[in-house]
């Protein structure tokens, strides 16, 4: 691999990639999102691709890029750099969990319980995006079907949850 940012013709690309690092670790990014001397990897963004999954940040950065069709110029550009700063996450994640199977490989780190922990609802919590399989554990004790956060907010009351946990998206299961 070429040592970044100095191959020739790659310049424009480089200099897009740039902004958006500058935004995220400088600017608005920082501003809103990073306590005090967190890591890019430790903040919120990165925690949300590992609890909702790589498509989180997908849809995140789709949303970035709808968004920015209705913005004048300069706003649209820091809509776009947002959206490839959550593309970065979105590989961070992918690069923590090739290491984390890795490492299991190599019997590094025990195997991940087959089952995912159910994750308590808070008022002020992000739930994934609409599109995110899930089952939810309603205050009651019941538990809903697998569906869609979509689907699942259409049949009950947010303040009816108490929580939820992630199916694997290929699998639609635990």
């Amino acid at each position: 691999m070429s040592t970044p940012f100095n191959v020739p013709g790659y310049e424009k690309l480089a200099d897009v990639l740039v902004r958006a690092y500058a935004q995220a670790s400088e600017g608005k990014g920082k501003e809103r999102h990073a306590a005090a001397g967190e890591p890019f990897h430790e903040q919120v963004i990165c925690i949300g691709a590992r609890k909702f999954g790589v498509g989180s940040m997908l849809y995140q950065a789709f949303k970035k890029a709808e968004e920015s069709q209705r913005l004048p110029l300069d706003a649209a550009k820091r809509e776009l750099f947002g959206g490839i700063v959550y593309l970065a996450a979105a590989v961070i994640e992918l690069d923590r969990q090739e290491a984390e199977a890795k490492a299991r490989e190599n019997n590094d780190v025990p195997a991940a319980p087959s089952e995912p922990e159910w994750i308590n609802v808070k008022p002020s919590e992000m739930l994934p995006p609409p599109s995110t399989l899930v089952q939810l554990k309603l205050r009651d004790g019941t538990l809903s079907d697998v569906s869609t956060i979509h689907r699942l907010t259409e049949r009950y009351l947010m303040q009816d949850v108490a929580a939820y946990r992630i199916a694997k998206l290929s699998e639609g299961h635990f």
